[in-house]
């Protein structure tokens, strides 16, 4: 008998920038829209609601942006995927709900 196991620690499109740390609010995963797929939501500390699609692209499709720098000191843009802004400090994970009743 043999076993093969694979273990792909980076995928497609992750991992992604959230601009502020998160802090110790947990990263929730739910549907938002009446998609069959999942979106990924977080609060980061500074009070941005964050969503990605599962492959990675922006739940609100927006031009905002970040840009960060590398090791080697190159700076470059990476896409933003804010969801929301609170306007003031999120110290407690995101919650999901369905307000419309459509499931």
């Amino acid at each position: 008998m043999t076993c093969s196991v694979s273990i792909d620690l980076f995928l497609e499109n992750f991992p992604q920038r959230t601009g502020a740390e998160l802090g110790s609010n947990s990263v929730l995963v739910g549907n938002l829209d009446d998609t069959p797929e999942e979106e990924i939501v977080a609060a980061a500390v500074d009070g941005k609601i964050l969503a990605w699609r599962s492959d990675g692209s922006k739940v609100v499709n927006n031009s905002d942006s970040l840009e960060i720098t590398d090791l080697l000191g190159n700076v470059k843009t990476v896409p933003f995927a804010l969801f929301a802004d609170v306007g003031d400090s999120v110290l407690s994970s995101p919650a999901l709900g369905d307000i419309d009743e459509d499931g």
